[in-house]
């Protein structure tokens, strides 16, 4: 499956909704990281029923426990083809006996792309089709190449918002692989150099509260911006020596370490009324 103007082509897969392309075709660049499994296969996973980690992989609904991986289940399901016209394309997944053993909900969830000369608009759409609230998070984790081009390295990169930012974000222990309660100011800034050091000892950065509606990646010859309208926590990552980062605007982010509260209680988790929708979109503009 694919979506093509003059400008891109994007291909996808209905394998966690991914798409598996990201091409200018004018200046013939692959924007899209490729899954190389030596060091991350995964290129852009949807994140749902939850963001991040659950403390102990599990939670708890209505004196239940359940289980949930990493960013949830929809990056490991199989979505469907909705509808696909010349310049938009919708795959979706819908609640089924596999789905509800560990998330006992009736739910429907679309990701809408969307072609418009250079920029790619998606719209991960969550509508509760059961006859209560349903409690999730959801997000993005689109990962892009980087470096862009032949001869360039990690460090000629840089990470640009739109405002100067105050920024403060959730620290990330990497022994439990959970945050920590007490926010950490991280500086003053409206750009942010790339550097290998910064992740190899933080693993992941996530801005919570920021002003700017866009975050560009930057290089010596190309780059993108990523745009969020809604995105209460922002996340940055990559790994190891990886040649690529990931830019993620998120609805909700992992467990503190240690809590064992209710689903619902969750900080960031959306409560979704019975035959409502949820929408979230963001764009990628290639530049």
């Amino acid at each position: 499956m694919l979506l093509e103007n003059d400008d891109l082509l994007v291909k996808f897969k209905l394998e966690g909704s991914e798409w598996t392309s990201l091409y200018d075709k004018r200046r013939q660049i692959e924007f899209a990281w490729q899954g190389k499994s030596e060091f991350w296969g995964g290129r852009n996973p949807t994140l749902f029923p939850v963001v991040g980690r659950l403390w102990r992989e599990t939670y708890r609904h209505e004196g239940r426990e359940f289980r949930l991986g990493n960013h949830g289940f929809a990056r490991n399901c199989e979505f469907k083809l909705a509808s696909q016209t010349q310049n938009t394309l919708a795959l979706e997944l819908t609640d089924n006996e596999k789905t509800r053993e560990n998330y006992p909900f009736a739910f429907r969830l679309t990701n809408t792309y969307s072609l418009s000369e250079k920029t790619l608009t998606v719209t991960k759409s969550v509508f509760n089709r059961d006859k209560r609230d349903i409690p999730f998070s959801v997000g993005a984790h689109p990962a892009f190449n980087c470096p862009l081009l032949p001869g360039e390295k990690f460090e000629d990169y840089r990470l640009v918002w739109e405002l100067e930012e105050d920024l403060s974000r959730l620290k990330l222990n990497p022994a439990n692989s959970s945050f920590e309660r007490e926010r950490e100011s991280y500086g003053r800034f409206k750009e942010i150099e790339l550097r290998r050091e910064v992740f190899l000892k933080e693993d992941t950065l996530v801005f919570e509260n920021v002003r700017s509606s866009w975050l560009k990646l930057q290089g010596p010859e190309a780059g993108l911006r990523v745009s969020f309208s809604r995105a209460p926590w922002v996340g940055i990552w990559t790994k190891g020596d990886a040649p690529f980062i990931c830019l993620e605007p998120w609805q909700g982010h992992g467990d503190f370490a240690g809590y064992e509260g209710e689903f619902g209680e969750r900080e960031g988790t959306i409560i979704l009324p019975p035959g409502t929708s949820f929408d979230f979109t963001y764009e990628i503009t290639l530049e």
